[in-house]
């Protein structure tokens, strides 16, 4: 549980210096919690989209997701 809240306090940073752009797969590549995620996320999420749901940032994931995609 404590590995968890690690995580989540990174990702926190993450997104809080760029955005959700911060937390592309490549960009996680190589950090200590990027197997966990890998691990842990549904099958049909990419990695993006699991961190900002891990977060709480899932409403702008998909703003971010319909806009860039548009």
């Amino acid at each position: 549980m404590e590995e968890k809240k690690e995580i989540i306090q990174f990702l926190n940073e993450i997104y809080n210096q760029n955005g959700i752009s911060g937390l592309k797969k490549n960009n996680l590549i190589g950090t200590k919690y990027f197997n966990y995620l890998l691990k842990n996320k549904k099958y049909y999420m990419d990695i993006e989209e699991y961190c900002c749901e891990l977060i709480g940032k899932s409403d702008e994931y998909i703003i971010y997701v319909s806009v860039c995609n548009d």
